[in-house]
């Protein structure tokens, strides 16, 4: 996931073994207590809540969302 002040996009692997599809969406961005929020400024998809976590040993952030899932970075 990549986030800038106007977009956000999502590289989604497709399948166990298919190729990454990256989808781009603009958004705007606001704060829910805890939570930033991603939502879409066309079309009717659905908001994103996530947050970032404390770094790791590694020193690495993670993304999680508010469903408890946890984006980690692919290397």
């Amino acid at each position: 996931m990549e986030l800038t002040e106007t977009t956000m996009i999502v590289r989604v692997k497709v399948g166990f073994s298919g190729a990454l599809e990256s989808h781009t969406t603009a958004v705007t961005y606001s704060r829910d207590g805890l939570f930033y929020v991603a939502t879409p400024t066309a079309g009717n998809g659905p908001a994103l809540r996530f947050k970032f976590n404390r770094p790791d040993k590694a020193g690495l952030s993670h993304i999680v969302l508010d469903n408890g899932c946890v984006l980690a970075p692919a290397s």
